[in-house]
């Protein structure tokens, strides 16, 4: 049964396009614009050592949203959100969050008032479907807080799937991503936004080059979790 999907999986790399990746069109404006909804996460340890960094996006007034395994790590003390808001750069640090493990879920109550937050698709993905990324991926420590730059990634969405060790539902698609990813949103072409990214699945042997299939957290669990207040379940950094 695995190696069936997996190669369905291949097949839905014909409808990838590196042109469409790159074209100056309105779908890719639509997904720029959300530029001012992303956010840059980081953490530190209790000597001040950087530790990891990863991508969240702002969900809602005061509240951002990014994957658990970007915040929650050994050795973790400091979290700390970057924002970017024209040409400010604001950096906060993170006192407590909403941690929602069986979904790889963190959600960072932030004290700073948002001009925006990213519009949500309640509606599901077709198979085939464009989605897109926006992140911070392979950020070098000398680039944090304030030099680290996004980036765009471009894939088509497969499929729904049970997932067997994390995931209640998960989302397949062809998106590129790696380290600092973690955490970014996903988008569809119209620039709302349809999941988290969450993990990339490499199918292929040295001799055998294969493929790479990025993992996102869907907007039904995103939503069905979200907290109804800032106080419920919080969690402090470890120590």
């Amino acid at each position: 049964m695995r190696s069936l999907i997996i190669s369905i999986f291949c097949v839905i790399l014909a409808y990838g396009s590196s042109a469409e990746a790159r074209c100056a069109c309105p779908t890719y404006r639509n997904i720029s614009k959300n530029a001012k909804n992303l956010v840059l996460v980081y953490t530190k340890n209790a000597l001040g050592k950087h530790m990891g960094a990863g991508s969240g996006i702002i969900i809602k007034q005061g509240l951002v949203v990014t994957a658990l395994h970007v915040v929650d790590r050994p050795f973790v003390k400091f979290i700390f959100v970057r924002i970017k808001d024209g040409d400010k750069t604001t950096i906060k640090r993170v006192e407590k969050f909403i941690s929602v493990p069986k979904y790889d879920l963190a959600y960072l109550p932030i004290k700073y008032k948002f001009k925006s937050r990213a519009r949500l698709r309640v509606t599901p993905l077709v198979s085939g479907e464009p989605v897109y990324t926006l992140g911070y991926p392979l950020v070098a420590k000398d680039e944090l807080p304030l030099k680290a730059r996004h980036k765009k990634g471009f894939g088509r969405f497969f499929k729904y799937h049970p997932s067997t060790d994390l995931m209640v539902e998960t989302q397949i698609s062809t998106v590129p991503i790696v380290f600092g990813n973690s955490g970014g949103p996903l988008f569809d072409s119209a620039g709302n936004l349809v999941g988290l990214v969450r993990s990339y699945v490499y199918f292929g042997t040295a001799l055998f080059p294969g493929y790479v299939f990025t993992e996102s957290i869907g907007m039904g669990d995103i939503l069905n979790n979200l907290p109804k207040n800032f106080s419920e379940k919080t969690k402090k950094p470890r120590r």
